[in-house]
C-alpha cells in the first residue's frame, strides 16, 4: 500500500508541466533547499564552521547526490522534515500561533510522504511542554495549533 503524498506531489507537477523532467528539477531544487535548511538548523547548535561542515557533508553525500534527480520520495520527505524542525526551532525564538499551525501542516504532509513519522507530533508536543516550563498559559494553545495543523492534513 502506498501513501498518497508523493503520488499527489508528482500529479500536481505533472498536471502543470506535463513533464516528468520538471519533477526531477523540482526535486533537485528541494535537495538544494534542504542543504540550506540543514545549515540553518546546524547554526542553532554548532559554530559557523560546524554548520558549514554539516551542509557540506549533505552536499557531497553520495546517496543524496545520486537520488536528487531520480523520482523517489526521499528528497521531498527530507525537505519537509527539515522544514518542520526549522519552523519548530524558529518558533522558540519568536513564538507565534501561525508557526505552530504551519509546522503541523508541513508535518502532516511529510507523514503522507512517509508515515514513519506519524508519532512525531507527540515528541514535538512534549518538547513544547518542556520549553514553556510546564505551566505557561500559552502552552496548550501552541500544542493545539500544532496538532490542528497536523490533523488538518
Amino acid at each position: 500500500m502506498r501513501t498518497p503524498g508523493y503520488p499527489a506531489f508528482i500529479a500536481v507537477i505533472y498536471g502543470i508541466t506535463r513533464s516528468l523532467f520538471a519533477v526531477s528539477v523540482i526535486q533537485i531544487l528541494l535537495s538544494a533547499f534542504s542543504i540550506v535548511l540543514l545549515y540553518k538548523i546546524a547554526k542553532r547548535f554548532l559554530s559557523e564552521w560546524g554548520s558549514r561542515i554539516a551542509a557540506g557533508l549533505l552536499t557531497i553525500e553520495p546517496s543524496s547526490v545520486f537520488y536528487a534527480g531520480i523520482i523517489l520520495s526521499d528528497n521531498l520527505f527530507v525537505f519537509l522534515f527539515l522544514a518542520v524542525i526549522w519552523i519548530f526551532l524558529n518558533h522558540k525564538d519568536n513564538p507565534a500561533y501561525w508557526k505552530m499551525l504551519v509546522g503541523g501542516i508541513v508535518l502532516g504532509f511529510a507523514t503522507l510522504i512517509r508515515p514513519i513519522i506519524q508519532f512525531l507530533p507527540i515528541v514535538f508536543a512534549a518538547l513544547l511542554f518542556f520549553q514553556f516550563r510546564l505551566f505557561s498559559k500559552y502552552l496548550w494553545k501552541y500544542i493545539g495549533y500544532f496538532l490542528i495543523g497536523f490533523f488538518l492534513i
